[in-house]
């Protein structure tokens, strides 16, 4: 709002008080003196007539016109008086006298008409009552006697009539006049009040004109501002306030810039914690499960030797261990990717049954070791239904839960039991229970047993081992899923824990072969280059291959590994992404600026111990085809290897 708008606004709220108080005064000035020229007007045309009927008596008795123009001659220059007639008692015009200065036939509606009776007068008994009524006491109200006299000449004969017309030209005048001056009166009330509002304005515009500017400058961003105390009242303790506000504002200004300025150095101190946690899980993870692919991938080869028994009883439990060390390694990096919610799902069709029967059969050695009995029952006519769902990761919950129940239970039995039951025409419901007989878990200890790196009792880690993740990822991978689990327990009696879910089903068209017991190496025909700069990595993939049967040559790195894609022909490339002089990613890019000329491509599987969310994406964006993480699985090589390779005829 600009000065001008206030000074505009504070003389119009000025004005118009003093504008009203003049119509009001004007109206009921102009309306009175209205009322007042008009009672003026017909008191004269009264008068006139009243005085003139007596005076035109003898003249119309007689009949003599001469001495009734004579009366009427008195009246008729009057400025006012427009026509003066006599009319006799039969209604004919004895006399009539015109102002020439107006038009009777034009100007009648602009002439006002009074008329009175002519009486006969008895002289004698007129004058003593006249003179009777002069007697009468000086308290007798005058108008009485007025209308006692009215009486008496009404009950006389009416010998004629005497019209007389009035213009209102007069009137009119007088009329233009007050208002001519009610204009000029109200003109100089105006400007007197414009004047004084308009001084009054001032007082109050001022400061408030300098008040909008200062707020202005406070709403622009200028919080530092001093607005003075210039004025008094109410404006003075305004500008007070605002003054108030605006220093409290500049200091809230200042500690918010500190704050944010905290805020920063925090989240940059964060994010390069994030960045470094990140890096740091990355190394650990590459450097961890470099040597362990060694060890189980060697274990893996002794196992297809001639053993004894208790050479064979070894390798099971350093495959055992091993294992073990790989499991905490993946929690730990599972749980790193759900807690930055970079874990992704998949759904896809699978056979519950064959799932359920791969993971109990990988603790079977453990449980026998344990003397336990580990079962697996399926229940329900959907039993043989393939169901949607991540198998990586409901596989990865039954292994937490069965290694859970093995690891705490001493004697007695494992039971794994499943039952799917239809809900809808597409949808069932599956609840999986793993129960066990072992130490159980105390009553008032079980809402912690989901918590992060906690464990029931302090001493069980001591006792039995552990992180304290495989319960909290196994919870949050199933509340991932869309489920959820349930628990209950019993010291020393054992512990329930209830996976449920409603999933989406169908039945095969084929019924697929119930999973074996005891992997077998597939045959498989090819030629196959492997790129690994571990020596020993290097012998334990090469080795697996050869199980195979395919034929394999060797490169340390991506510089050999282009010298020897320039020698040979290969069916499929197994490409390590970590390597001196030539990483995989590079020599990936250049075989396939290579092969931008040839119809075919050859596959390339990358094989790295980098597990961490976006490596997949990573290797796959640099041209490859597939993708398989360290420690290798000899399963999942086998599985993937068959994508890629024919199966050998024998």
């Amino acid at each position: 709002m600009n000065k001008w708008t206030v000074k505009t606004r504070t003389l119009f709220l000025g004005l118009a008080p003093a504008l009203f108080m003049f119509l009001v005064i004007t109206g009921y000035f102009v309306s009175s003196r209205l009322d007042e020229i008009n009672q003026q007007l017909n008191q004269r045309g009264e008068l006139i007539v009243q005085q003139l009927a007596p005076a035109l008596e003898y003249g119309v008795i007689i009949g003599n016109k001469q001495v009734l123009n004579n009366v009427l001659n008195a009246v008729i220059n009057e400025d006012d008086v427009a026509f003066a007639e006599v009319i006799n008692i039969a209604g004919v015009p004895l006399v009539e006298q015109k102002n020439p200065r107006f038009d009777k036939e034009a100007d009648e509606e602009k002439i006002l008409v009074f008329r009175a009776p002519i009486y006969q007068e008895d002289i004698d008994l007129e004058d003593e009552i006249e003179s009777a009524l002069a007697d009468e006491t000086e308290s007798e109200n005058t108008e009485t006697i007025v209308a006692s006299n009215h009486l008496l000449r009404d009950s006389r004969p009416t010998i004629g009539e005497v019209v007389v017309g009035l213009t209102e030209e007069g009137k009119k005048q007088k009329q233009e006049q007050i208002v001519v001056f009610s204009f000029l009166l109200g003109i100089l009330t105006l400007l007197l009040s414009a004047a004084l509002a308009w001084f009054i304005g001032q007082a109050f515009s001022n400061p408030i004109i300098q008040l909008s500017s200062k707020v202005n400058e406070i709403k622009s961003g200028n919080l530092n501002v001093h607005i003075p105390k210039i004025s008094g009242g109410e404006i003075g303790s305004l500008e007070m306030n605002i003054d108030a506000m605006a220093k409290s504002l500049l200091s809230a200004q200042i500690q918010e810039r500190a704050y944010m300025e905290d805020l920063l150095t925090a989240r940059q101190a964060a994010e390069t914690a994030n960045r470094a946690k990140s890096e740091f899980l990355a190394n650990m993870s590459h450097e961890l499960r470099t040597p362990m692919n060694g060890t189980l991938g060697m274990l893996q080869l002794l196992q297809e030797t001639q053993l004894t028994s208790t050479q064979r009883e070894y390798l099971s439990a350093a495959s055992e261990s091993t294992e073990h060390l790989l499991r905490v390694v993946n929690d730990i990096l599972d749980f790193s990717k759900i807690e930055d919610g970079r874990l992704e799902l998949e759904s896809i069709f699978i056979n519950l049954k064959q799932l359920v029967k791969r993971c109990s059969n990988s603790f079977y050695n453990e449980a026998k070791r344990k003397g336990l009995t580990l079962v697996a029952e399926f229940e329900g006519e959907l039993q043989n239904a393939d169901i949607a769902t991540d198998p990586t990761r409901l596989r990865q919950v039954l292994v937490n839960l069965i290694g859970n129940a093995i690891k705490f239970t001493h004697q007695g039995k494992v039971e794994i039991s499943c039952q799917l039951t239809r809900t809808t025409e597409d949808f069932l419901h599956l609840s999986i229970v793993v129960e066990d007989t072992g130490i159980g878990i105390k009553k008032e200890q079980i809402p912690t047993i989901f918590h992060a790196f906690t464990q029931a009792d302090g001493s069980m880690a001591r006792r039995y081992g552990g992180t304290g993740l495989g319960l909290t990822i196994t919870r949050q991978l199933v509340e991932l899923m869309g489920g959820r689990i349930q628990v209950s327990s019993e010291e020393a009696v054992g512990s329930r824990f209830n996976v449920i879910f409603e999933l989406p089903y169908e039945f095969p068209e084929h019924e697929t072969e119930p999973p074996n017991i005891r992997f077998t190496f597939p045959k498989l025909s090819g030629h196959v280059l492997l790129v690994e700069d571990n020596r020993v990595n290097q012998m334990v993939t090469r080795g697996l291959l050869c199980k195979m049967g395919v034929s394999v040559d060797t490169a340390d790195d991506g510089i050999k590994a282009l010298d020897r894609y320039h020698e040979s022909q290969y069916d499929l490339i197994v490409m390590d992404c970590q390597m001196p002089n030539m990483d995989g990613f590079e020599t990936t890019q250049k075989i396939r600026e290579l092969e931008q000329e040839e119809l075919k491509k050859t596959p390339i599987i990358a094989l790295t111990a980098n597990a961490m969310d976006g490596d997949k994406e990573r290797c796959i964006a640099a041209g490859m085809n597939d993708y398989l993480s360290k420690p290798i699985n000899k399963e999942l090589l086998a599985d993937v290897l068959k994508k890629w390779l024919e199966v050998a005829h024998t």
